[in-house]
């Protein structure tokens, strides 16, 4: 799991600094102070990351559902509980700093680190309580 939540990570830091300059260049450019553009860009790139993370978590989580053969309903309500987190949470922090609520803005990006810490200590705890899978050789006689 630790490889694929660098990719996570990595992609979600890819969009974090497409998203930064976007605001930077259609609302921020030569209209606001500096510290905008720090706040945004270092904002950006951290939660996109961290929200990216905690939805490949939670689709790790899911991985033996999505194993099974889904239709597309099924497969929409698994990939809609994946994202309904992170997407309230970037919802709710692009408002509060479009609203100027600087502070319910730092709660919710906050709240957004505790979402991914809490998802990662569920993970290594499932990790450390799940039996150990069957070698290779006993897969395909107990599949015969």
């Amino acid at each position: 799991m630790a490889r694929r939540l660098r990719l996570e990570l990595a992609s979600g830091v890819g969009f974090g600094v497409a998203e930064g300059i976007m605001y930077s260049s259609d609302y921020y450019n030569g209209i606001q102070t500096s510290n905008i553009y720090i706040v945004r860009f270092v904002s950006c790139v951290a939660l996109h990351a961290v929200w990216s993370a905690a939805v490949g978590i939670t689709l790790w989580h899911q991985r033996n559902k999505l194993a099974e053969d889904l239709d597309w309903k099924e497969l929409a309500v698994v990939v809609l509980i994946a994202l309904a987190g992170p997407m309230i949470l970037h919802g709710l922090y692009d408002t509060m700093l479009k609203r100027d609520m600087a502070p319910w803005a730092l709660l919710t990006a906050l709240a957004s680190f505790a979402w991914l810490a809490g998802l990662i200590e569920w993970s290594r705890y499932q990790e450390a309580n799940e039996p150990p899978p069957k070698p290779r050789a006993m897969r395909s006689i107990v599949a015969q």
